[in-house]
């Protein structure tokens, strides 16, 4: 079942429906038409808008927002006195848009419509503004409200895509108006979208707004007698983010249009995203005429994400919104566990958690180089930073921190550190040994680049060193006389921030973080992440691209000269800078940091058995940042320095400083299962 829009009722399921709930024939097609849900509360200072219109969260809404042409003030529902149908209308703010035009726009929720079918649009309308029009407009396409100049005729023309009706003025009293639409383009989602003008600030009022089948209105009537709406009005600033040790509280405003207690219950149902049900209960209480609430308040307990949904007993979805929403692991900063999930059940995995030495006291980074190597003496480094360098000779129970002077972005297995970098801007790369554990520094050789620079490299089992350096593409470039000279840049994929692991076969494999291009009209992608929508629509970290960040995987079966097999191993909001290390047993382990949630952010690990082109159900999280989640190195340790068996992992992850949290860094030994 799909999460986005509203489903159509067919003919026959409106004919043979016999509950309250029922559709028939003709009736409103739009949900909350008199917006009698939302509004109840205000949040910052502001009225709320009413429940599902006005908002940015469908494929044909969401392209406002990059094309920057949403309004900086949306219509809000408030109680108003002698409006047309119960107590609520929607009040639409006219503002001055670039041409000092005073305009705004009420959008519906997504619906779906039959292509080739007449429709009539009817609402009642009046405002104080001197000269205020309305006009509606039935979009079948991504808004624009500023066609582009290179636009596809067909797709753009508005008698095909965006049939729009009649403009009409609207006065101070309260008037009704219809428009007839024909939808003519091959297309079944569609938007409702009633654009306003005037000639000086104020608000255009709106009520009773219905869409039907025919050329012909009818009196107004609700899309289902009784409708309810999903909120969480816990002020918060993502407010759909929840802790997996935290109750979902949700709270649903109810309108019964009737003039008598609706007596049939509703039903809530939470799924994940691909619409298997998780959780599904019954409220049978009375529901009185007019406005009530109630209070959905259960343990969750699950990690990932949901969406919840509002049906009548029959199975008709009588909610006015879907309430998508991120629950996130809880793991204490000094827990000797890890978090697993199968299929969003958690469960604690024992691990060894230790904080290290270490803190930011420059800025707020805390991101090591991706990989870690285990010397032939049995230490392991990690630098975060140019002035410290981190050693654990017990695999990583315990570090000290050493003196440095030049950041570590290698280790080789005889204990030499490789930093590569630029005296001054403008140079090439230089590169630097040194085998006094970073006390000083020796110039190797010149990597012969001026246009990029270094964040990790990589001694292969037979010696020679290698590195990506960000480019477009990324390039590979290789050296057999310990960093002297170097091979020219070899292709390998888009992006930056890429490391290479050696499999046991000998394939190289790289993991690059990529965000791709924005495509302009595959806005529905960021549907299928719920708390993406709170940072894509407000602008987020990172600005609005931010929200395609993914890994790309690579491999490279002849020393890293030509690379194939690209593809994703992690998809978007999953999220970016990631690493690889393979097991004894053969798996491949890839470990990532995802942002998408902040607080409650951190590193996370998913398991393959053919070599990233599938991945286990389970999903592991190494840490739940308080603050915001920095990068993350791993190995796997010899038994020795694990627990005397195989396939223990280190894995070291930074938190970003944010707040009352400083820059710092945890080691984590875990176990896959």
């Amino acid at each position: 079942m799909s999460t986005h829009g509203l489903e159509r009722q067919s003919a026959e399921g409106r004919d043979a429906a016999t509950s309250a709930f029922a559709l028939p024939t003709g009736t409103n097609l739009l949900p909350n038409g008199s917006f009698e849900l939302g509004g109840y509360y205000q949040f910052d200072g502001y009225w709320q808008r009413p429940t599902g219109w006005g908002e940015f969260y469908n494929p044909l809404t969401l392209g406002l927002v990059y094309l920057r042409q949403h309004p900086k003030r949306l219509p809000a529902a408030g109680r108003f006195p002698e409006v047309p149908h119960g107590r609520q209308c929607a009040q639409v703010p006219l503002e001055q848009d670039e041409q000092d035009e005073w305009r705004g726009h009420l959008t519906s929720p997504m619906i779906q419509v039959k292509p080739g079918q007449a429709y009539v649009l009817s609402l009642s309308a009046r405002s104080d503004v001197a000269g205020a029009k309305l006009r509606p407009r039935l979009w079948t396409r991504p808004l624009d409200w500023k066609e582009p100049e290179d636009r596809d005729y067909f797709d753009y023309h508005e008698t095909n895509s965006a049939p729009q009706g009649e403009e009409v003025e609207v006065n101070h009293g309260w008037q009704r108006y219809e428009f007839p639409l024909m939808i003519l383009s091959w297309r079944e989602n569609s938007v409702v979208d009633i654009a306003v003008s005037g000639e000086e600030a104020g608000d255009v009022m709106i009520d009773e707004v219905q869409l039907e089948e025919g050329s012909r209105a009818t009196p107004f009537q609700a899309r289902h007698p009784v409708e309810a709406a999903i909120e969480d009005r816990r002020g918060q600033q993502m407010c759909k983010l929840f802790r997996m040790d935290e109750p979902l509280t949700l709270h649903l405003p109810i309108y019964n249009d009737a003039a008598t207690a609706h007596t049939g219950g509703i039903v809530i149902v939470v799924e994940r995203m691909d619409g298997s049900t998780v959780l599904e209960e019954a409220m049978t209480d009375p529901i009185p005429p007019g406005h009530s609430e109630v209070v959905f308040a259960r343990d969750f307990g699950l990690v990932g994400d949901f969406v919840a949904r509002v049906f009548a007993p029959d199975g008709t979805e009588i909610g006015a919104n879907r309430y998508q929403f991120r629950s996130v692991p809880v793991i204490p900063e000094n827990a000797q566990f890890i978090i697993v999930s199968r299929a969003g059940a958690a469960e604690q995995v024992p691990a060894e958690r230790v904080w290290l030495p270490w803190n930011n006291e420059e800025n707020w980074y805390a991101d090591p180089p991706q990989g870690l190597t285990i010397t032939d003496a049995g230490n392991i480094y990690v630098a975060f930073d140019k002035n410290r360098l981190l050693k654990t000779r017990d695999g990583g129970r315990s570090w000290e921190a050493l003196p440095a002077t030049r950041q570590a972005l290698g280790v080789c297995r005889d204990g030499t550190l490789i930093n590569v970098d630029r005296e001054r801007e403008g140079e090439s790369l230089s590169v630097y040994r040194s085998a006094d554990e970073g006390e000083s520094w020796v110039l190797a050789g010149v990597l012969g680049r001026k246009d990029s620079y270094c964040e990790t490299v990589t001694e292969l089992g037979d010696g020679p060193l290698v590195t990506v350096l960000p480019a477009d593409p990324n390039r590979c470039h290789r050296s057999t006389d310990g960093g002297k000279t170097w091979s020219p840049g070899f292709p390998v994929c888009p992006g930056g921030e890429a490391h290479i692991t050696e499999l046991q076969s000998g394939r190289l494999l790289c993991v690059a973080r990529y965000r791709p291009p924005m495509p302009r009209y595959q806005w529905d992608m960021w549907l299928q992440y719920p708390s993406s929508l709170w940072w894509f629509t407000r602008g987020g970290s990172g600005g609005y691209g931010s929200h395609l960040k993914c890994v790309l995987l690579a491999d490279s079966d002849d020393g890293g000269k030509t690379w194939s097999n690209v593809r994703r191993g992690t998809f978007i909001m999953e999220t970016m800078h990631g690493s690889a290390v393979q097991l004894p047993d053969g798996r491949l382990v890839l470990l990532h940091v995802s942002r998408a949630v902040s607080p409650g952010g951190g590193t996370w690990a998913k398991v393959s058995s053919d070599e990233g082109k599938s991945w286990d159900v389970e999903r592991y999280y190494m840490n739940a940042s308080p603050a915001y989640a920095g990068y993350s190195a791993s190995c796997v340790l010899p038994p020795h320095l694990a627990d005397g068996d195989p396939g223990m992992i280190l894995t070291v992850a930074g938190e970003r400083a944010r707040g009352d949290y400083p820059a710092r860094a945890q080691a984590v030994r875990w176990r896959p299962l």
